[in-house]
């Protein structure tokens, strides 16, 4: 549910999680009328749903700055980041965020593939083992080319999987080889990564590291 607030001058919308017993779940504010940053301020929601909360201006060389920021709830009842998309800040632009990595990843295949700190898949548990919550980074092109991508897979066989929602017309294959992972972008997923660049790679599986304990 969507709701604005107003205190004199100062507007707010918020969005609110329900159960559908129209029981309160989580709350957060989207945007606020009042700002003195120099910006324009936009939400814009998806089907899923995910909130952008996005802010950009012109700099003195008339170059677009801008910050976008998506957020998606929960099942543990907060909303977490998904998209972090900015040009504003370099240092802040290096810092890749994955939005599954504190998720369980207790099954076979769940763990962390990774070629190198910018390229790499993850995948979490899910309630069985034939599904996996994953997230796939990449930078290729020295970064001039990248792509992301949040989603469920699901198990073919043993070794395969497919990612592929209705609508979407964003399907990916996923072979699985010993550590190995191969991915191979079969339909267009094209607002997902450059135009010059698409969701095929293998990555290697990175070992966990075990901590002791003492009794």
């Amino acid at each position: 549910m969507l709701a604005t607030f107003t205190h004199h001058n100062k507007t707010i919308l918020a969005t609110f999680v329900l159960d559908k017993k129209n029981n309160f779940l989580s709350a957060k504010q989207l945007l606020s009328n009042v700002y003195d940053d120099g910006y324009n301020h936009f939400l814009s929601i998806n089907k899923e749903p995910t909130f952008l909360i996005s802010r950009e201006k012109l700099n003195a060389d008339k170059q677009l700055q801008f910050t976008r920021v998506g957020w998606v709830y929960a099942n543990n009842g907060n909303f977490m980041v998904v998209i972090n998309d900015s040009n504003e800040d370099e240092k802040k632009n290096s810092v890749i965020i994955n939005p599954i990595d504190t998720l369980p990843h207790k099954n076979k295949l769940s763990g962390n593939y990774i070629r190198d700190k910018k390229n790499f898949i993850s995948l979490r548990d899910r309630k069985d083992a034939n599904s996996y919550m994953f997230f796939i980074h990449f930078e290729k092109e020295d970064g001039s080319c990248t792509g992301e991508l949040k989603g469920v897979l699901k198990m073919k066989t043993p070794t395969t999987a497919v990612y592929a929602e209705g609508g979407d017309p964003c399907v990916i294959d996923f072979t699985f080889d010993g550590n190995d992972i191969t991915i191979k972008e079969k339909g267009s997923c094209g607002n997902r990564r450059g135009m010059e660049c698409f969701f095929d790679d293998t990555f290697t599986k990175r070992k966990e590291t075990k901590t002791s304990r003492k009794k």
